[in-house]
């Protein structure tokens, strides 16, 4: 079976989320961007955002979430995100 979908990773950190109430949501992983993009689009909440480092989840605080965030590129993804979050 081929898979067209496959995730590869040309950044040096992947983050994933997890929404609230959506108990068929599918493991996403992907850039900051990525994910924040993924996370804004359905309106049941966000739990929380976590980094994968290895093979463990390190859940990212609001704070250091903004800080990440704050950069020129993202700055209007960030607010965005946390009208919601």
């Amino acid at each position: 079976m081929q898979n067209d979908k496959i995730f590869i990773n040309k950044s040096n950190r992947i983050f994933t989320v997890r929404l609230m109430w959506d108990i068929g949501q599918p493991f996403v992983c992907g850039t900051l961007e990525e994910v924040v993009k993924y996370a804004i689009q359905p309106n049941n909440g966000i739990e929380y955002f976590a980094e994968l480092t290895g093979n463990k989840f390190k859940r990212v605080s609001k704070k250091d979430l903004k800080a990440m965030l704050s950069h020129s590129s993202l700055t209007k993804l960030g607010e965005e995100l946390f009208k919601k979050y």
